[in-house]
C-alpha cells in the first residue's frame, strides 16, 4: 500500500489530520507539495507569502527528514500532476486536508471524482477551522449570520477532536519519485533583498509556530484585552502568517489558550478571552465566505445539471435601478418576496454543495 499525502496549507506534523489518516492507513507514504499558481489565479501568493512558503517548506521537509522520510515538490496543474505522481509511484491512496477558497473546493471535488472513478481512495480532512461551517448552526438548522450568538454556540460546543500529536516515523517509499529543487522555484528576493528585515522578525515554519503560540498563551494571552491595542506593546499573538500557512492549527491555539487559563485561573475563558473571540471571529468571517459569495462561486464552477434547479429572478430594469439608488424608491412587496425566496433557494444549495465536496 501507498498513499500520496498532498500539503496544501497544513505545513505542519502536529493535528494534522491527513497525515494522521495516512500514517493508519498503513504502507509507504509519499509527501507532496504542489506550486500551482495557475489554478490560484488571482488567490496565487505574492512576494512575501512566497517568502515565507520557502521557509516554511523548508522546516517541514527537515520535520519529515527527522522521521524518515522527504517532501516531493512539484510544480503544475495540481489535479495533473497528482494523477500523473498516483501513475508514477502506484498509490492507491490520495489524502490531502480541504482548503475553503472556491477554486480550492472546485478543484479538490473534480478531483475526488476523477481518482475515485480510477479506483483510487480519495479523502480529504479539516486541519483548518475548530469547526466546519455546516456544524454549527441554528435551532433551525440555518447558518449563523451575527457573531454574537455564533460564539455562544461555540463556545457550548467547544472543539470537536483533541490535537494529534505528530508521528515518530513515517514510512518512506523504497524509491521517491523526482523531486524539483527548492532553490528553483526563487521563491526568495534576492535583487533588491527587501525580505532582510522579515529574517529577522520572523521564523516560518511549526517550530516558529509553536514558539510563538507558547510566548502568547504564557505572557500575552492573559491581558490581551488591554494591550491589544498598544502599537509598543507585543500585546497580539502573531500568529496569523502561521495559521494562514497551517503551521499551527486553531484546535491547538484554542486547547493551548484554554489549558494556560485554566492553569492561571480555574477558568477557561478569563481576560484574556476576548482573543479567543477575535481568533473565532476570523472564523465566522470565513463561515459567512463559506456560505455566501465565495460559495455561490464556486457553485458557478459546477459541471452543468448541479444545482442548475435554482432560477434566478428577473433582472429589474436599468430604470428600475436607478430609482431606487437614487431617489430611495423600494421595488414592489412581490418582488421583496421574490428576492427573498430567491435567496432562500440559493443558501440551501450552498449548504447541499458543501457537504457533497467535503465528503469523504
Amino acid at each position: 500500500m501507498l498513499t500520496l499525502l498532498w500539503f496544501s496549507r497544513d505545513l505542519r506534523l502536529t493535528d494534522n489530520p491527513a497525515l494522521d489518516a495516512a500514517v493508519a492507513h498503513g504502507g509507504e507514504i509519499v509527501p507532496v507539495f504542489l506550486l500551482d499558481d495557475n489554478d490560484a489565479g488571482e488567490w496565487a501568493p505574492g512576494g512575501a507569502s512566497r517568502w515565507w512558503l520557502h521557509g516554511s517548506l523548508a522546516a517541514l521537509d527537515g520535520s519529515l527528514g527527522k522521521r524518515g522520510n522527504k517532501l516531493v515538490l512539484r510544480r503544475g496543474n495540481a489535479e495533473h500532476v497528482i494523477e500523473k505522481l498516483v501513475e508514477e509511484t502506484g498509490a492507491d491512496a490520495v489524502y490531502w486536508n480541504r482548503r475553503y477558497e472556491p477554486w480550492a473546493i472546485a478543484r479538490g471535488e473534480r478531483l475526488k471524482t476523477n481518482l475515485k472513478n480510477r479506483g483510487i481512495e480519495a479523502r480529504s480532512f479539516n486541519s483548518a477551522l475548530i469547526r466546519e461551517p455546516w456544524t454549527v448552526a441554528t435551532q433551525k438548522g440555518e447558518p449563523y449570520r451575527v457573531f454574537t450568538p455564533f460564539w455562544k454556540s461555540l463556545r457550548t460546543t467547544g472543539v470537536s477532536e483533541s490535537a494529534m500529536a505528530p508521528p515518530k516515523r513515517i514510512t518512506a517509499p523504497k524509491t521517491f519519485p523526482m523531486s524539483e529543487p527548492l532553490s528553483s522555484w526563487l521563491l526568495r528576493p534576492t535583487t533588491p533583498d527587501w525580505a532582510s528585515v522579515m529574517r529577522g522578525m520572523w521564523t516560518p515554519g511549526e517550530a516558529g509556530a509553536q514558539k510563538r503560540l507558547q510566548e502568547f498563551s504564557a505572557d500575552a494571552a492573559s491581558d490581551y484585552r488591554e494591550k491589544r491595542n498598544i502599537p509598543g506593546v507585543a500585546g497580539t499573538s502573531r500568529l496569523s502568517a502561521h495559521l494562514h500557512f497551517g503551521e499551527i492549527g486553531p484546535r491547538q491555539v484554542w486547547r493551548s489558550i484554554t489549558t494556560q487559563a485554566i492553569a492561571s485561573t480555574g477558568h477557561p475563558m478569563p481576560a484574556g478571552g476576548l482573543f479567543s473571540t477575535a481568533a473565532d471571529c476570523a472564523r465566522f468571517g470565513q463561515l459567512l465566505l463559506k456560505q455566501g459569495d465565495d460559495a455561490r462561486d464556486a457553485a458557478a464552477q459546477e459541471p452543468p445539471g448541479r444545482h442548475r434547479h435554482m432560477p434566478r429572478p428577473p433582472r429589474p430594469s436599468h430604470a428600475a435601478i436607478r430609482r431606487h439608488r437614487i431617489v430611495g424608491v423600494h421595488p414592489p412587496v412581490g418582488r421583496i418576496q421574490q428576492l427573498r425566496d430567491h435567496v432562500t433557494q440559493r443558501r440551501i444549495g450552498e449548504r447541499t454543495q458543501w457537504r457533497h465536496a467535503t465528503a469523504d
